[in-house]
């Protein structure tokens, strides 16, 4: 029990000092460790954890990181898992945010911040791409477009405001239990 908690810290560890560009950039570390490298999950729990992490309020990563913590180690991995996640933020925070203050007009930090969020957008398009698949083996290509139209609609509800986050998701909740029921 002691190394798989060990395990679950270092590989929260890694996406929490890793990722870049918010929380669903950490997806592909934590699927990389816990689906493909550990096994403690496959690939169908592990979307359903996103999906489910993604319908609730609050931190997405926290979240994600507590609950495949839980599911892996019960209470301990949900501790072990949260202080690695969120170790490294908290300590490149207090280090760099002095740094980054003292140069944040500079050409080569502006730069390098813009090279940083085209990293982040293609690790967010991996995780997107990596739960799909998934969704894709457990219904009908019928309801799988449907999804995918269901994925289209929001992205262009939140890209013109025409709708919060929140009633985004409460929508495709409802909208999930009419086709999937």
């Amino acid at each position: 029990m002691a190394l798989k908690l060990w395990q679950l810290f270092v590989a929260m560890l890694k996406a929490g000092g890793l990722s870049w560009g918010g929380a669903q950039g950490l997806i592909p570390f934590m699927y990389a460790d816990c689906v493909q490298r550990y096994g403690w999950l496959t690939d169908e729990h592990f979307s359903e954890l996103v999906a489910v992490d993604s319908a609730l309020p609050g931190i997405f990563a926290v979240k994600l990181a507590a609950m495949i913590g839980w599911e892996v180690a019960g209470p301990a991995g949900f501790v072990a898992s949260v202080l690695g996640l969120s170790l490294p933020g908290i300590l490149l925070f207090m280090g760099l945010f002095q740094i980054i203050q003292a140069h944040r007009d500079t050409k080569w930090l502006l730069s390098m911040l813009n090279g940083l969020q085209y990293g982040a957008a293609g690790l967010i398009a991996f995780a997107t791409l990596k739960v799909l698949p998934a969704e894709a083996d457990r219904g009908s290509a019928r309801a799988f477009a449907m999804g995918l139209g269901l994925m289209v609609l929001v992205f262009v509800s939140l890209k013109f405001k025409w709708v919060s986050p929140a009633v985004a998701m409460l929508g495709s909740g409802a909208f999930g239990i009419l086709l999937w029921l």
